[in-house]
């Protein structure tokens, strides 16, 4: 029993649909998925058709047809090299955007379909509905799209690439639509918040995967030291009825008006500001 457990408990590989809609095939949708992954580590790599299989599990059919597909892909390279003759893989960035900006740009008029003249063959007018797209309605936030949400945190927070792990955080906020603002907002505050501590940034595919957007939708109490608090903004000068105490918060603590004793201590600092905001 014990043995068919530990089979069927087998590492799973990361599938996004999206592939399916650009490939237009399950299978090489399978195979880029896989691909993606290996990309965000490294932009070639070298894999054997073996070892492709025993990661994804297609037939060696259902693989040579993928890999046909794939090398359809402009943003992606499919070479042989070396001798013996070995096959590799490599991503072009900037294409791949260039590419996902022009399908996010296709449209279907009514009583027709339209298709990408680049890309007919891959994906039609399926890739209309790809979560790459980033086209906005009235209805929409017309400014915040999944690039514009990693442009802010590698200029507000952090530009390492280990931080940013651009493609997969692509793919994290992508499965967001909903949470586009708060995404944003919770990236916001948190730029104050780094900036204020000094504290390592968290990586920007965490941040999301993990929703600690959620944790900043207000701004936090900056904790410099433990007497060193920085209020958030939009609280100070405000004055509040707490337990039958009049306090005013000030930018690095709050003040017992009555007892003109001010309290700086981060710690009670966050509690307070917790409380009146019924956290």
């Amino acid at each position: 029993m014990k043995h068919i457990l530990k089979q069927l408990n087998q590492k799973p590989i990361a599938y996004y649909p999206v592939y399916r809609e650009i490939t237009g095939s399950t299978t090489a949708g399978i195979l880029l998925s896989q691909l993606m992954y290996w990309f965000s580590k490294k932009d070639k790599i070298f894999k054997t058709d073996k070892e492709i299989q025993e990661e994804t599990l297609l037939s060696e059919k259902e693989l040579r047809n993928a890999k046909k597909l794939i090398k359809k892909l402009d943003f992606i390279t499919v070479s042989r090299e070396g001798l013996p003759a070995k096959t590799f893989y490599e991503i072009d960035w900037e294409k791949m955007y260039s590419s996902l900006a022009q399908w996010s740009k296709l449209e279907k008029p009514k009583g027709q379909n339209t298709t990408s003249q680049k890309d007919k063959t891959l994906h039609d007018q399926r890739a209309k509905h790809s979560i790459y797209t980033e086209n906005t309605t009235e209805n929409t936030t017309e400014s915040i799209t999944p690039s514009s949400i990693i442009s802010f945190y590698r200029t507000n927070i952090s530009s390492k690439n280990q931080d940013i792990q651009e493609p997969s955080s692509f793919n994290q906020i992508n499965l967001r639509k909903d949470e586009f603002e708060k995404i944003m907002l919770g990236l916001k505050n948190y730029a104050k918040y780094i900036s204020s501590t000094g504290k390592k940034p968290e990586a920007l595919f965490f941040f999301v995967r993990n929703s600690i957007y959620l944790d900043y939708q207000e701004e936090q109490v900056a904790v410099k030291g433990k007497n060193e608090a920085i209020v958030p903004v939009d609280l100070v000068g405000k004055r509040f009825i707490v337990d039958g105490e009049d306090i005013e918060f000030k930018e690095d603590g709050y003040l017992k008006i009555e007892k003109d004793w001010k309290v700086t201590n981060a710690a009670d600092v966050e509690k307070l500001v917790n409380l009146v905001r019924g956290a």
